[in-house]
């Protein structure tokens, strides 16, 4: 069992099911007012004690989430960008690719044009791990 600070004891299981749920549906339409009524705290209260917990923004992670499910998606489906960055709870693609690329540091469009196999692929892998931020 991890230790958890007295003061986040009390919201960490709360919390870590808020980003299992995040994890599981990075599509929806995440909110920080949304987050923070459904684990009955003050926004500025459950940011702080989100990012103590994890490391990380509560909007960072859904951020990175949906780059993840993005990358599957460009990988293993023959979805349009377009299609792949609604599914992925966009609205607008442009603003998608560009957070795509901030990401990875590469292109979603070389992403979902290049094959598995190609050197590309290995080479941008390299400096972009599966494992996001």
């Amino acid at each position: 069992s991890p230790k958890i600070p007295g003061s986040l004891s009390s919201h960490y299981h709360e919390l870590v099911n808020l980003r299992k749920s995040i994890y599981n549906s990075p599509q929806l339409p995440w909110s920080v007012p949304d987050m923070a009524r459904q684990l009955h705290l003050s926004e500025g209260y459950m940011q702080v004690v989100y990012k103590n917990t994890f490391g990380i923004s509560c909007m960072d992670d859904c951020i990175n989430a949906r780059i993840r499910l993005a990358k599957d998606q460009l990988r293993y489906t023959g979805k349009t960008i377009a299609a792949i960055s609604e599914f992925c709870g966009y609205h607008n693609v442009e603003h998608f690719c560009r957070q795509f690329k901030r990401i990875m540091g590469y292109s979603c469009c070389l992403c979902h044009l290049t094959s598995p196999n190609t050197s590309f692929r290995a080479s941008a892998e390299k400096r972009s791990p599966d494992r996001l931020p």
